[in-house]
């Protein structure tokens, strides 16, 4: 019997069985697909595409790297690459050969370069590269003797086409996609004799260049979906490193090899919304570790249009003498030491501002212009804040601070038009500058070994103003003296209290009043210095107390010899002009007292001129009151050389005391009495024995109312007259007047007429006196009858008015006189005597007389033959 139920039931089951078995191969299936998709992933993501396995998809290598020489004319090979398609790839042995003209070495190479990406953000139209990385770069820049560079085949100058600043021409991102734009410029656009070496092709047959196909396929995507297309494709770089790169330099033209080492750079987080970091550091080749590191965030994107970029600078001890063959030819001389320390914030905006600091050490520079000394620098740094307007060519200088050898100079300003016009308005000023590291930059510029042998204590104000063109730059300021002093080695006074606040301008310089003290005298100083190209001086130097017994010894050395002691007061009024090789002082000095040793003088008077390059004191009048008389003088003094003092003088004395002259200078002191009057031209050069025989002079001698006594001379005379004359004895010889002419030559003091003339007796000499104190005189004595008195002397030792005569020769010294009668001449005046006695006995005195005439005339004829 057929039961219903149990069909139905049983049916029920089979239905039931048929599902599970339906699901589970419907889980079978599902299962292997995922299985299959997994594994298709796993073979993608983890087996790399390799050269070898596209040429099994017709895809050569070769020809990919054919078409990229065509484009750039040189030979490309890559040793190998793999490439996984969802995460990146990895290329070997990048080469770029040189061009043919050139070296060997390549262009460029590289020994891996690895890209990562992500593939499936593409669906959110977003290309993400996470790395790109390339390791140990290297690029070789050549130029020839000619001046060609080896890349120059690789430069295009057309600007057609604008692009981002930081993405490569050919590379462009029009309308958000990413393309290589098609452009035979490229290759063609080089020197004039590489051209031809270079093919000018077009690449439009190439699915990737042109940039249309993706642009197609997005846009219909975008339309299906019906979603509007985005005007920009979002691209994110998260990272792009070059490790360890080189750039290596080879300059024929210098000729120079350099090579730079170490190239690092990182740049970070690549995003059309925020700037991307870039990490710069290189090195140069045994010189230091890290002297060059750029930190730079910019937005490549929106570069051209927001111009935002902030970048720091940072370099240690950067050796520029390693770079001087690239900038001497623009330097006026020889920089033979440098090292560069920077630290330095730059941005950009609407402006371009530059803070931070800019120093150079140890720099050594050998200027070829001017003075060829070496101008050394210990430091030289600044420190600035500046703004650049690029668009209105103007820097504003918020801030720049000079520090040169640790002095310190603050600047403000402005300059307008620094691509052309260069318009400078700036305000320098520095207060409080150390005088001794004023001295020390001085010597940076001048080489004056006296600046070695100065210390210099207190400070100095600087304020200068620059304003114009640079050709035609107006300066002015004021340099402000603040109580200094300055010590000399060489000298015993200091020069303290100085005090000045001194103006100058583009050529000169003015000093409306100077004052300092040297020792205890005080000086004043006034005037102008003019052209500062051909210095000239137009000033006057006052003081109305020089104290002279400091002055005297001024540049005494120490355990030295002083000379005579000098004491008195001086007033000086002098000016200073001519140009500074050749300045010449004149002036007056006067001194109302002056004592040298035991010498005194007053009222003195000096009126003179100095020519310092000739080191030639011209004496236009000294006149001094000198012991109850006066003296004036005249000429010059030849100081060129200190040993031997050149002299040309003439001297008037009138009624100076004998006595008290002599006294003060010799030890000839209560010898010689007298009032004294001379007359003297005298040249020579030098005081010592050899000088002084080659000294010319010439002069009259004039003594009034005085007396000799205790002298070795008149002692012999006097021993000599009581030997031949019965007359009192005397100890001095008094006369009203001694006068004679004289002239010096060759050592020697000669004389035609000396002439004694005095109560007691006359003397008249004729000879001469050398310098080393030799005699040599014909002399006639004669005693008057005021001496002589009742002594019996023969008639034929007397003249017509009794004075006795005795003739003598003096010889030996002064010191050992030695005194000889001359007896023929007594005789012969005796003979002479008696013949004219009978003669007038015998013919009369009258005829006596013609007959002497007759005698006289006879003897006058044979002296002129």
């Amino acid at each position: 019997m057929f039961d219903r139920k149990s069909f139905n039931y049983g049916m029920e089951r089979a239905g039931k069985g048929e599902k599970m078995r339906r699901k589970r191969w419907l889980r079978i299936t599902l299962s292997i697909i995922l299985i299959l998709v997994v594994a298709v992933g796993i073979i993608v993501t983890l087996v790399p595409i390799s050269p070898r396995m596209l040429s099994k998809f017709g895809i050569s290598l070769d020809e990919v790297l054919a078409k990229v020489e065509i484009k750039l004319g040189r030979k490309v090979s890559i040793e190998d690459f793999r490439l996984y398609l969802l995460r990146g790839g990895t290329l070997e042995n990048i080469e770029i050969a040189n061009h043919k003209d050139f070296s060997k070495t390549p262009f460029f190479k590289t020994d891996k370069m690895v890209v990562k990406y992500a593939l499936l953000p593409l669906i959110h139209k977003e290309i993400v590269i996470k790395k790109v990385v390339l390791v140990k770069p290297q690029i070789l820049i050549e130029r020839d003797k000619e001046g060609q560079w080896s890349f120059s085949d690789l430069v295009t100058t057309d600007t057609s086409v604008q692009s981002s600043p930081l993405v490569p021409r050919g590379l462009e991102v029009p309308g958000g996609e990413l393309g290589v734009r098609s452009n035979s410029d490229f290759v063609s656009n080089v020197s004039e004799h590489r051209t031809h070496l270079v093919p000018s092709t077009r690449c439009e047959a190439s699915p990737i260049t042109s940039g249309r196909a993706p642009n197609y396929i997005f846009s219909q995507a975008y339309a299906a979906a019906k979603e509007e297309k985005p005007k920009k494709m979002a691209v994110t770089v998260s990272s792009v490193a070059i490790q360890k790169g080189r750039i290596i330099f080879n300059d024929e033209v210098i000729p120079q090899i350099m090579s730079i080492e170490d190239i690092d750079i990182l740049v970070s987080n690549i995003s059309q919304k925020e700037k991307a970091d870039f990490d710069i550091s290189l090195n140069i080749p045994e010189e230091m570790a890290s002297p060059l590191k750029i930190k730079a965030s910019l937005n490549p994107f929106t570069l051209k249009e927001t111009r935002d970029i902030d970048a720091r600078i940072d370099v240690d001890g950067l050796d520029l003498v390693y770079f001087a063959p690239y900038y001497q030819s623009f330097l006026p001389g020889k920089l033979q030491s440098a090292k560069l320390n920077i630290g330095l914030d730059l941005g950009l905006k609407e402006k371009i501002s530059a803070k931070g600091k800019i120093a150079l050490n140890n720099l050594v520079f050998i200027p070829t212009k001017g003075i060829p000394l070496p101008i050394k620098f210990e430091s030289l740094a600044v420190d600035h804040d500046l703004g650049i307007d690029l668009e209105k060519s103007n820097i504003d200088i918020e801030k720049l601070n000079l520090n040169l050898e640790g002095i310190s100079f603050n600047a403000k300003g402005e300059i307008k038009d620094f691509k052309k016009e260069r318009i400078l308005s700036l305000s320098l000023c520095s207060d409080q500058i150390s005088l001794e590291k004023a001295k020390g930059l001085a010597s940076s510029f001048v080489r004056a070994p006296i600046l070695k042998e100065i210390k210099a204590e207190g400070t100095i104000d600087l304020k200068v103003n620059l304003k114009g063109k640079l050709k035609e730059l107006e300066i002015d300021g004021v340099l402000n003296l603040n109580d200094d002093t300055i010590k000399y080695a060489k000298l015993t006074q200091p020069l303290s209290n100085i005090k000045s606040s001194i103006k100058f301008d583009k050529k000169d310089i003015a000093i409306p009043r100077l004052s300092a003290n040297l020792g205890s005298s005080t000086l004043v100083l006034k005037g102008r210095i003019i052209n500062f190209r051909k210095p000239e001086l137009n000033l006057l130097l006052t003081s109305d107390k020089l104290v002279l017994n400091e002055l005297a010894n001024i540049a005494a050395k120490p355990g030295a010899k002083k000379g005579p002691a000098i004491e008195g007061i001086a007033s000086l009024n002098t000016k200073i002009t001519g140009p500074t090789k050749k300045i010449n002082l004149a002036g007056d000095i006067g001194i109302p007292k002056l004592k040298v040793d035991k010498l005194e003088l007053s009222n003195t008077d000096l009126n003179y001129s100095f020519q310092l390059a000739e080191r030639l004191l011209n004496i236009k009048s000294l006149k001094t009151n000198l012991y109850q008389g006066s003296l004036n003088t005249s000429g010059s003094l030849n100081l060129s050389d200190p040993k031997k003092l050149g002299y040309a003088l003439k001297t008037d004395a009138q009624g100076i005391d004998l006595n008290e002259l002599l006294a003060a200078n010799t030890n000839l002191k209560d010898k010689f009495y007298g009032t004294l009057g001379l007359d003297l031209e005298i040249k020579g050069k030098g005081t010592d024995k050899e000088a002084l025989e080659k000294t010319w002079g010439k002069g009259y001698l004039n003594l009034a109312d005085g007396k000799i006594t205790g002298i070795p001379v008149q002692k012999e005379l006097i021993k000599f007259l009581l030997s031949i004359l019965q007359i009192p004895e005397i100890k001095e010889i008094h006369y009203d007047s001694l006068s004679g002419h004289f002239n010096l030559a060759g050592g020697e003091v000669k004389t035609d007429d000396f002439l004694l003339d005095g109560k007691e007796m006359k003397v008249l000499a004729s000879g001469s006196y050398f310098l080393d104190g030799g005699l040599d005189f014909d002399v006639m004595v004669k005693p008057t009858p005021f001496l002589i008195g009742a002594s019996s002397i023969p008639p034929h030792l007397k003249d017509e008015r009794g004075n006795a005569v005795i003739p003598f020769r003096l010889t030996g010294t002064t010191q050992k006189p030695k005194l000889t009668p001359k007896w023929e001449k007594m005789i012969e005046k005796a003979i002479k005597t008696e013949a004219e006695k009978q003669l007038e006995k015998a013919v009369g005195k009258e005829g006596t007389e013609a007959i002497k005439e007759v005698i006289k005339g006879v003897e006058d004829l044979f002296k002129k033959k």
